[in-house]
C-alpha cells in the first residue's frame, strides 16, 4: 500500500502522545504528515494489528512505501 504522505498514528487519550503529535505538528511547517488517532476505525485498517491493542504502547508511523514503525524508530 503506497501513500502520498506519511500518517503518525497516536494515542488520542495520551496526555504524552497529544503533547508529542503538538510538538510534531509545529514542527512539519508543510504539513506533510497526516494525524490520525489510534482510536479511529481508520488507523485499525491501516494497521490491523492495532484493532486487538485496548492502548497504544507507542506511536506508529506509516511511510510512503506502507511500512510501518514505531517508537524512537518513527521519529
Amino acid at each position: 500500500m503506497k501513500h502520498h504522505s506519511p500518517i503518525l498514528i497516536y494515542d488520542a487519550n495520551c496526555r504524552f502522545c497529544v503533547s508529542s503529535k503538538g510538538w510534531i505538528e509545529r514542527w512539519d511547517i508543510n504539513h506533510h504528515i497526516q494525524f490520525l488517532p489510534f482510536q479511529t476505525e481508520e488507523a485499525k485498517k491501516k494497521v490491523p494489528s492495532l484493532a486487538e491493542l485496548g492502548c497504544l504502547d507507542a506511536m506508529r508511523l506509516i511511510d510512503a512505501n506502507g511500512r510501518v514503525s514505531s517508537g524512537v524508530s518513527a521519529f
